[in-house]
């Protein structure tokens, strides 16, 4: 259809897009794999510059934007949208021509956010439902839900936790920073980053009276929320969780044995160097040297095998079921002493 009265299917396609036929240049409606394809072209019409304000008709070009449309469900609707880009004559903005289906860069009409909205206000209806319901991803549903949803916070409780989960999606920051109340297990807010300055305007939107009344904050070793506690919960103390505490144990203890390891190491391959040189001149090491090549290599040995015992928590079991190593057997049996 172009520029004609359009048939009785049409019309009602306009109508449930928000159009009038006089506002459509052409409209096209086919089925392609269970779903419905429309090809549409609105009407060309004067439009102001976003810029400057000048009224224009100069148009540039076109350009094809593909539309997730929900109006027509239970068949998946995809609108083939020929965009009219115009220029405007003073300032040579370029900029697209209005239209009711979406806004900005988004892919999903309005229609289908408003429905999408809609549906998620049911409790029995979770994102994976609406999204069958909609021809859609979970994960689109979802990015709806968080651009226009806003969920008001919890207040402060007596003691608080500071967590981070890592954000997919988000240009704020690499990380969600995550407030919950201890004692109910309740998020309190979901913030979009755990920067300081972020936090800092966050925590002075609350009231110094509320914020006073949080005696306990607990939190990983991020320094960020050592300060931000100090400045903005002036009656908190600060609690570092027993996993971080442990974790970071393990780090430094796992740093000194590999520092150790590298030490026996070197010894070893000096020493091994020496002696291959030495058997050239069929010479070899001393009794000193030949004993500290056997101490370091057990000792390199240990750390590297047995790295566990150092973080074991319970007393080895002497009834433990026993195990031959053929290595600590051998490196044994050298050095004892031949009388």
């Amino acid at each position: 259809m172009s520029n004609s009265t359009p048939s009785l299917s049409d019309k009602d396609f306009l109508i449930a897009f928000g159009l009038d036929y006089v506002n459509c240049q052409s409209i096209d409606i086919s089925h392609d794999d269970d779903s419905i394809i429309v090809h549409l072209t609105l009407s060309p019409r004067a439009h102001l510059c976003p810029v400057c304000s000048t009224s224009t008709s100069k148009i540039k070009g076109y350009s094809l934007r593909i539309i997730k449309h929900s109006v027509l469900h239970p068949l998946p609707c995809i609108i083939h949208y020929r965009a009219r880009r115009y220029v405007c004559p003073v300032c040579a903005k370029t900029f697209f021509e209005h239209n009711p289906f979406i806004s900005g860069n988004l892919k999903v009409s309005v229609a289908t956010v408003y429905n999408v909205l809609k549906e998620l206000k049911r409790p029995e209806n979770t994102f994976q439902s609406v999204a069958n319901t909609f021809h859609m991803s979970p994960s689109s549903v979802s990015n709806i839900f968080d651009k226009h949803i806003q969920v008001g916070r919890l207040p402060l409780s007596d003691c608080i936790c500071f967590d981070e989960v890592y954000a997919f999606h988000s240009d704020t920051s690499d990380y969600v920073c995550v407030l919950l109340d201890y004692s109910s297990k309740n998020i309190i807010d979901l913030l979009p980053s755990r920067k300081k300055r972020f936090l800092s305007d966050y925590f002075y939107t609350i009231p110094l009276d509320e914020r006073k009344r949080v005696k306990y904050v607990s939190f990983d070793m991020w320094h960020t929320y050592r300060d931000i506690t100090n400045v903005m919960l002036p009656n908190a103390k600060c609690i570092v969780d027993k996993f971080h505490v442990l974790q970071d144990l393990h780090r430094r203890v796992d740093r000194v044995r590999i520092d150790v390891m590298h030490h026996f190491n070197s010894i070893i391959n000096q020493l091994k160097q020496k002696k291959a040189i030495l058997k050239q001149n069929q010479q070899s090491l001393s009794p000193e040297e030949q004993d500290l090549l056997q101490t370091a290599d057990i000792n390199y040995y240990l750390l590297k095998k047995f790295d566990y015992l150092l973080y074991k928590t319970k007393t080895l079991d002497p009834n433990a079921e026993k195990r031959l190593n053929r290595k600590l057997i051998v490196i044994s049996i050298n050095m004892i002493p031949i009388i």
